[in-house]
């Protein structure tokens, strides 16, 4: 296997999420000429600046981030993110933008992935990632699970049925919430700091879930995020374009993993 990918081009152009407002989209190509591409979600800008603040971020990734990756190693994340972090130089990426630094780092990721020839799961979690997390719906009255199902498709009919099977929908319970740390990857900003915050997670003794409900972009990052840590349960918001989105991506993994995968629902009875 090819041990560098080399990246020969970085750039960004301002798009927006499936409500309308104002998004990133960063996209890396390596000397293969495997292109990666990352959405960046509006949570991350001031929507009372018009999306100026997006702009801004596109700038950032298009002078010096860009200047900062030409020649690297793709498949060396844990040295580009350190690197992107160094050259903002603020705690919390202030300077060139949160959503700049993260979008700069999912989509080397994600080119490093393609290149690779792995799914975006297994590239970050290796061969143990094989769980599929189960499905949380946000609804009028909470949370809910799908709590009967016994594999992941059968989760999903349960999620795409509200109206007819609501009596095989269970509340997450307080015991469950307390053991489980649920993280929003776009709360930090590279991809090592999300996995740095699961491993934090996982030392405390709690289980590591993966929060997307706020990332209203057409991004499936976070479905793959949720099987490479092998994540009890994966939240994607109300049962809309968002999350339809990333809980269409959960299925193609389960397709690629087959009789590998384990639905974690089961483990959860």
């Amino acid at each position: 296997m090819k041990q560098y990918f080399e990246i020969v081009d970085v750039l960004a152009r301002k798009t927006a999420d499936l409500n309308g407002a104002p998004a990133l989209e960063a996209e890396v190509t390596l000397d293969d000429g495997t292109v990666g591409r990352a959405a960046v979600p509006a949570a991350l800008f001031e929507e009372s600046t018009g999306g100026k603040k997006v702009g801004l971020a596109v700038e950032n990734i298009n002078t010096e981030i860009q200047e900062a990756l030409l020649g690297l190693n793709a498949l060396d994340q844990t040295a580009i993110d350190n690197m992107l972090l160094e050259i903002d130089g603020t705690k919390e990426c202030s300077r060139l933008g949160t959503g700049a630094v993260l979008g700069a780092s999912l989509a080397v990721a994600k080119a490093a992935a393609e290149a690779s020839g792995v799914g975006l799961y297994n590239y970050i979690g290796g061969v143990n990632a094989k769980t599929l997390p189960v499905p949380v719906v946000l609804c009028e009255s909470g949370a809910v699970v799908p709590a009967e199902a016994d594999d992941w498709n059968e989760a999903m009919e349960l999620c795409f049925d509200y109206e007819d099977r609501k009596e095989a929908f269970a509340s997450v319970t307080d015991e469950e919430k307390e053991e489980t740390a649920f993280i929003v990857p776009s709360d930090y900003p590279t991809l090592t700091c999300i996995l740095d915050a699961v491993s934090v997670a996982l030392r405390s003794g709690c289980a590591a879930a993966i929060d997307a409900s706020k990332d209203c972009t057409d991004e499936t990052f976070t479905a793959d995020l949720s099987v490479a840590i092998n994540a009890p349960f994966y939240y994607a918001g109300e049962m809309k374009g968002p999350a339809l989105v990333k809980y269409n991506q959960l299925s193609r993994i389960s397709e690629e993993l087959f009789d590998a995968s384990v639905y974690a629902g089961s483990k959860l009875k």
